[in-house]
């Protein structure tokens, strides 16, 4: 199935799609969500069943996962999907808007933690997402940042650049500010 065929459906991530809550019928105290993965195209394929309560938690069988801005819920998507790991097919460009606070609270974690790793787990996102966000701030840069912009301006090909340094699209996506 293709996602514009899909009205019901809105974009979590790069690659994941939740089917959107609808008003939750008299007496009803919860209702099922389907979550997608994009399988490239603009195809996507179910890939798990969430309940999402009315006071708008989401849950696994019994368990709390929390709300959809809670580190817990991406945390629990990320697993569920994989959207966090290497995709195969060419990654689409979210089209959900920068959450200025999520890169306010990864600066502020960065500048005492000092350490992306210890600021990836207190936010509760992938190590990749907060360097990201610290060199769209300009927070960070580190070696291979460095070369990749340089070869950049040089006029290289991404394809061009994984073969130099001998890394994939994904890992040269990953040190690359949002938008570029």
């Amino acid at each position: 199935m293709n996602t514009g065929d899909r009205g019901d459906l809105i974009q979590y991530s790069e690659t994941v799609w939740i089917q959107k809550p609808r008003p939750f019928p008299p007496g009803k105290q919860t209702q099922p969500i389907i979550v997608f993965v994009g399988c490239g195209g603009g195809e996507f394929a179910a890939h798990g069943y969430l309940s999402l309560e009315s006071d708008g938690t989401y849950y696994v069988r019994n368990d709390s996962i929390g709300k959809m801005d809670d580190p817990s819920f991406h945390k629990y998507i990320d697993k569920l999907t994989g959207a966090n790991q290497a995709v195969s097919k060419e990654k689409k460009t979210a089209i959900h808007e920068i959450d200025e606070g999520l890169f306010d609270r990864v600066c502020e974690s960065y500048g005492s933690t000092g350490s992306i790793k210890k600021t990836a787990n207190e936010i509760g996102i992938s190590e990749q997402k907060a360097r990201k966000i610290l060199i769209t701030r300009g927070k960070y840069t580190c070696e291979n940042h460095r070369r990749i912009m340089e070869m950049l301006d040089e006029g290289k090909t991404i394809e061009q650049i994984g073969e130099a340094l001998q890394i994939s699209k994904g890992q040269i996506a990953s040190y690359l500010p949002y938008g570029k």
